[in-house]
């Protein structure tokens, strides 16, 4: 059993690495971050405020008509599932800024255009932001601070 002045110790070398733990805890949980803005969100047609994004149009479905594969057929009335040749969903990525800040972006050369057009495109709705905070990335720094008190 540790002493309560190993405990203190370790607490402190805890303490002192916690910007590099925390930056573990992110790199750990980042494609999760990923997937829930592509997979859970943008392939659903859902903005960063929870509502369908936009819905396919007669002219879309016309226009894709006959296209099979990952995002076809695109169908008059459902949701945009952003989806064409998969080049924007390849280009997600995120940053961490400032040993705080985590940022979702798509370098993808459509983003800016699109972004314009759909501003709530980028970004996680309300339950995905919790759900990564408090399930994904506290359970990541949890994790990465353990090791400091293991022997």
């Amino acid at each position: 059993m540790a002493t309560i002045k190993k405990l203190l110790k370790n607490a402190l070398k805890a303490e002192a690495s916690f910007d590099s733990d925390l930056e573990l805890a992110v790199k750990f949980v980042a494609d999760d971050l990923i997937n829930l803005q592509r997979e859970s969100q943008l392939f659903q047609g859902i903005g960063n405020d929870g509502k369908i994004i936009g819905r396919y149009s007669r002219a879309t479905e016309s226009i894709t008509t006959g296209l099979t594969g990952v995002g076809y057929p695109k169908r008059a009335g459902e949701p945009f599932n952003f989806y064409a040749s998969g080049s924007l969903f390849k280009s997600w990525t995120y940053l961490f800024k400032d040993k705080s800040k985590l940022q979702l972006i798509a370098t993808d050369a459509k983003t800016d255009e699109l972004v314009q057009r759909y501003p709530t495109m980028i970004g996680l709705t309300e339950a995905n932001e919790h759900y990564f905070n408090y399930e994904l990335l506290l359970k990541a720094l949890r994790g990465s601070i353990a090791r400091h008190f293991l022997p």
